[in-house]
């Protein structure tokens, strides 16, 4: 198993309890645990805190003005998950990172952490949220390195006057996020898929549809 010292793990996100109610479990594998959550954010999270394992990081939310103009999909509020993640990562410097959106959460680690060590260390390994080729931007699990590499570059194109061809059309963001990663890895990424069942007690809440995932 992975040593807890040898991976970060970012919870990106407005402030969420099924996140910040699972730190715990986190801190099985991790011992740097990033909440990158937004400025205004109402949840009291000083119980959660107790530990320097646990840094909470809160961001100016960013102007969607620029980003609109090449990526207008949902208003182009994907872009805040690009950002915090983005930010999260900042403060990773492990071996491995992984980034978990803030409403949802996931109890066992272990095969997630058994494929990256032993079947594919130089991969982002994934969960099968999303039944296509394209990945799923629910977690993404890998090498601290390619990770910041791909979110900041991101994070920062974003703002520029003209972007990629890739970023410029209304893509999922999940083929933007995945094209991005490729780009900047060193070898044939490729993306392993561990099942969502195969995670232990798992919550998800997508607040944008009401949906209510439960694997108890």
């Amino acid at each position: 198993m992975i040593d807890k010292n040898r991976l970060s793990i970012v919870i990106q996100g407005p402030l969420n309890k099924t996140s910040l109610n699972n730190i715990e479990n986190y801190k099985k594998y991790s011992s740097n645990i990033i909440i990158s959550c937004w400025e205004g954010d109402d949840i009291d999270v000083s119980s959660f805190l107790n530990s320097s394992a646990v840094t909470l990081l809160k961001n100016k939310i960013p102007d969607l003005e620029q980003v609109k103009k090449h990526y207008w999909d949902q208003s182009a509020n994907h872009y805040y998950q690009i950002w915090s993640t983005h930010s999260g990562l900042c403060l990773c410097n492990t071996e491995y990172s992984m980034k978990v959106r803030s409403d949802e959460a996931y109890s066992n680690l272990d095969e997630l952490l058994r494929v990256l060590e032993y079947e594919s260390p130089n991969d982002i390994i994934n969960i099968d949220w999303v039944h296509t080729a394209t990945i799923s931007d629910h977690l993404l699990l890998g090498n601290t390195k390619l990770l910041k590499d791909s979110f900041s570059f991101l994070a920062n194109e974003y703002l520029k006057k003209n972007v990629p061809e890739y970023m410029s059309q209304n893509s999922p963001v999940e083929d933007i996020i995945s094209e991005t990663l490729v780009k900047f890895s060193t070898h044939k990424l490729t993306f392993p898929i561990v099942k969502v069942a195969d995670l232990g007690k798992v919550l998800c809440v997508w607040n944008h549809t009401g949906r209510i995932y439960k694997n108890e």
